[in-house]
C-alpha cells in the first residue's frame, strides 16, 4: 500500500494496494463501504500521468530538486556545528543539535522558522536534543545562521 499525495500534490489523496486477486473484491468493498469514493476525475488524471510518463518524468525532476537540496542542507548543517542521527536520505533527516530541541523550536519558531522537536516523535514526549528538519526547507545559508543564534541562544 502506498499513495501520491507528496510526489504529486498535498491534496490529491490517491492511494493503491497490490493484493492477490482473491483478496481484491473483499477490500474493495471495504473501501467503498469505510471511505465511499476518492473522486474519479483525480483518479483518471493520475492515469493518464502514470500512462503517459509524466508521473515517471515528475518524479526524477522532484528527486534531482530534492538531492541537490538535500546535499546543500547537510553541508550546511554539518557547517554550523550539528550531526546527523542516521544518515541522510529523503525529505527529513535528523540533527544532533546538542540542545533540548522543544525550546529550540520554540525560539526558532518566533523567529519565523517551523521546526520539528524531536519530543514531537517519542511516545512519552521525552526531552531531546534531536529536531526533525526538512531539507527543502533548509538549504539556504541564511536558514542555519537563524538556527545558530538560536541555539547558541538556548545555550545561555
Amino acid at each position: 500500500m502506498s499513495g501520491f499525495a507528496k510526489i504529486l500534490a498535498p491534496n490529491w489523496r490517491i492511494g493503491y494496494m497490490a493484493t492477490p486477486e482473491h483478496l481484491t473484491e473483499r477490500l474493495l468493498d471495504t473501501k467503498l463501504l469505510t471511505s465511499l469514493t476518492t473522486p474519479a476525475l483525480l483518479e483518471k488524471a493520475l492515469a493518464h500521468c502514470i500512462n503517459e510518463g509524466h508521473l515517471r518524468k515528475h518524479c526524477e525532476r522532484v528527486r534531482a530538486k530534492l538531492d541537490a537540496a538535500r546535499s546543500r542542507a547537510v553541508r550546511l548543517a554539518l557547517q554550523s556545528g550539528c550531526t546527523f542521527a542516521a544518515e541522510p536520505a529523503g525529505l527529513f533527516g535528523w540533527v544532533e543539535t546538542g540542545v533540548d530541541t522543544e525550546p529550540l523550536a520554540q525560539r526558532t519558531l518566533d523567529d519565523g522558522i517551523l521546526l520539528a522537536p524531536g519530543a514531537l516523535f517519542n511516545a512519552a514526549r521525552q526531552p531531546s536534543t534531536l529536531m526533525r528538519i526538512n531539507f527543502a526547507t533548509t538549504q539556504e545559508a541564511g536558514f542555519w545562521k537563524k538556527f545558530v543564534a538560536q541555539r547558541e541562544a538556548s545555550q545561555r
